[in-house]
């Protein structure tokens, strides 16, 4: 029987083995869900704080968005090979092994969670071949999160998910909006009260 200490323990161990050793000077992840926009990318154990600056658009081909992530009873953005489709998104760079690893295990991502649970929840792909629309370092190499298979299906997303990621993408503007419903991304439905305070405080956000 595998117990809490042992899974703690384990996880120490990989953050120890896995994110020790210092910088990376390369590495880029491209981000197409809650991963767009700094608060998102934020808040998931890495010890760099992202800004809008530290972002860039750019678009992603031969993958397909939608919500096949799934976790519980919930679905979230995910993606899947598909050579017929495209879609846009935003990159950021990683600077070190510790946020590195800190950022597989806040996404299911890291190996030791496969071995722990017997699966992720998504897989890290190298898709470096298929980006474009974005200024990189010559020897840059761009990651993404990609499904295994359509897990969102017959599950309900995450209360509130779809409308912060959508206020979350405001500040990239319309353009960048449009194709992002035309690839998968959803537009929620408008309410006439609930989550005013949750939109208020992202439109303070994306002034600075």
């Amino acid at each position: 029987m595998i117990t809490k200490r042992f899974i703690e323990k384990c996880i120490r161990d990989y953050i120890k083995n896995f994110g020790g050793g210092g910088k990376l000077t390369s590495y880029f992840i491209f981000g197409y869900g809650s991963l767009m926009y700094p608060w998102g990318v934020n808040g998931r154990g890495m010890r760099h704080t992202y800004k809008w600056p530290d972002l860039q658009t750019a678009s992603l081909d031969n993958f397909q968005r939608g919500m096949f992530a799934g976790y519980n009873k919930v679905s979230f953005y995910g993606i899947l090979p598909n050579k017929d489709h495209s879609m846009n998104g935003a990159i950021f760079q990683i600077h070190t092994r510790y946020d590195r690893a800190m950022f597989l295990l806040s996404e299911g991502a890291a190996a030791v969670q496969k071995l722990l649970f017997g699966k992720l929840m998504y897989k890290l792909t190298d898709v470096t071949p298929y980006i474009s629309g974005v200024q990189l370092p010559e020897n840059a190499t761009v990651f993404t999160l990609v499904c295994d298979k359509d897990n969102g299906g017959g599950r309900t997303p995450y209360p509130q998910y779809q409308e912060r990621v959508w206020l979350g993408i405001q500040k990239w503007g319309p353009d960048f909006l449009n194709v992002f419903q035309q690839t998968g991304g959803i537009r929620p439905r408008k309410k006439k009260r609930k989550n005013v305070q949750i939109k208020r405080k992202i439109e303070k956000r994306n002034i600075k």
